[in-house]
């Protein structure tokens, strides 16, 4: 909870906090639950210029795919993943260096 609020704090500071969401809970779930919390059709759906992964490098590369399918990610959107090297997320990386 401290790096949400921390987070909401930086984009209030920055001025974006009209335009920043930050969200806390385990990353399926959260995933799962954008279309219920927006409640608009697929056109209005908003989608993701940047995205930050900061959870345990298995879950990488399953949560990139729920993003990919569900079309949340704007062309150019930039994702930005913790941890990638150590712990490790080597199905993650190799998805990207070899396209997606």
């Amino acid at each position: 909870p401290e790096h949400a609020v921390l987070s909401q704090c930086l984009a209030i500071h920055a001025g974006v906090d009209h335009q920043v969401r930050v969200w806390t809970g385990q990353s399926g779930d959260v995933l799962r639950s954008l279309r219920d919390r927006y409640g608009v059709s697929d056109a209005e759906f908003p989608r993701f210029a940047m995205v930050f992964m900061d959870q345990c490098g298995s879950r990488f590369w399953s949560d990139l795919e729920v993003l990919i399918k569900q079309e949340l990610l704007m062309p150019g959107a930039i994702l930005l993943a913790d941890n990638v090297l150590k712990p490790g997320a080597p199905l993650f990386l190799w998805q990207l260096f070899h396209g997606l």
